[in-house]
């Protein structure tokens, strides 16, 4: 399977403006003073050699992650506005349509606004197929785009269509080496993990949940579900300094992520639905001080740490 990122925010999208570019290229002016760039090839040595936070950026777009499997099958997961991008591409790859199934954590807006300007919806050899724990998905996937909120109203966009209720915990076959089940995470209005299976490996997409009861008996309830998955995509949007006074809005921490990931056996944690008012250096200075969190905590776990950024694509 192949796991994209093409939305890594939280909220609401937060693309860099004119001072964020402006802070990057002093940074690289500041780091380069010491530094031959005489050549072409030195300059393109230094660059590379710069911090991620420097030369790139983490993204402003809000969540939506494409899974792929070996058939070439293709799971969507949540559209917030990284979909617009997602779209693109897949028009690009597959110009005769394509069956595309759409998974949904949540309707808060962050997790639905792409739907609107995600170009397949207006093509009809695309086939959308949404699925849902909520009963009443269609009414709120039609509700943003009513007329007075957007100008193209859900049904009236030329793609098929098809609206699918999952039960929490039922496994969902797509096709003989493709499975899908839920689990129902805390979060305001509730919000659902997915745990995407394929050739007998897993990935989980776990977003906008609140994990502060890590006592034995919550945590032994989750091992069914989680346990000894090759990936988990965690909502580690506050640190636990910033936590500490947001207890109950919905979303965790980098050190929740950890300790999930180590008592579940998990191999790869990718730091997700980052605060949109944290910097890229900032990002980037939470996902190493989550491996020192790791290393001092558990020294002896092998997990690998990511944060989620934007273009990102892991094979697993």
């Amino acid at each position: 399977m192949e796991i994209k990122f093409w939305g890594v925010r939280g909220s609401i999208p937060t693309p860099l403006n004119s001072q964020d570019i402006k802070l990057k290229i002093r940074k690289s002016l500041l780091l380069a003073r010491d530094v031959d760039t005489s050549t072409e090839e030195k300059l393109d040595y230094f660059l590379n050699q710069l911090p991620f936070s420097v030369y790139g950026t983490f993204g402003g777009n809000t969540p939506c992650v494409s899974v792929q499997d070996d058939h070439d099958n293709i799971i969507i997961l949540d559209m917030g506005s990284g979909a617009r991008g997602l779209g693109y591409d897949l028009k690009q790859r597959y110009p005769n349509g394509k069956a595309l199934y759409i998974f949904l954590s949540h309707t808060h807006w962050d997790h639905i606004q792409g739907i609107p300007f995600f170009l397949p919806i207006y093509d009809k050899n695309f086939t959308l197929i949404f699925h849902s724990p909520k009963l009443d998905i269609e009414e709120r996937l039609i509700a943003q785009q009513e007329e007075k909120f957007f100008p193209a109203q859900f049904h009236h966009t030329f793609s098929k269509k098809m609206i699918k209720h999952i039960k929490e915990n039922d496994e969902l076959e797509i096709n003989k080496d493709l499975f899908i089940s839920s689990y129902k995470l805390m979060h305001p209005g509730d919000s659902f993990a997915y745990k995407i299976t394929s050739n007998n490996k897993s990935v989980i997409y776990a977003t906008d949940a609140e994990f502060y009861q890590l006592n034995e008996e919550f945590m032994n309830k989750m091992h069914q579900f989680w346990f000894n998955a090759e990936a988990i995509i965690f909502d580690a949007q506050y640190t636990m300094q910033e936590y500490i006074s947001k207890i109950n809005w919905g979303h965790s921490t980098n050190t929740m992520a950890v300790d999930i990931a180590v008592h579940c056996k998990i191999k790869k944690l990718i730091l997700f639905h980052h605060e949109p008012i944290y910097t890229d250096e900032f990002i980037e200075t939470t996902v190493r001080k989550s491996k020192e969190y790791l290393n001092i905590l558990y020294p002896d776990y092998p997990l690998e740490i990511l944060g989620a950024y934007e273009g990102l694509a892991i094979n697993i």
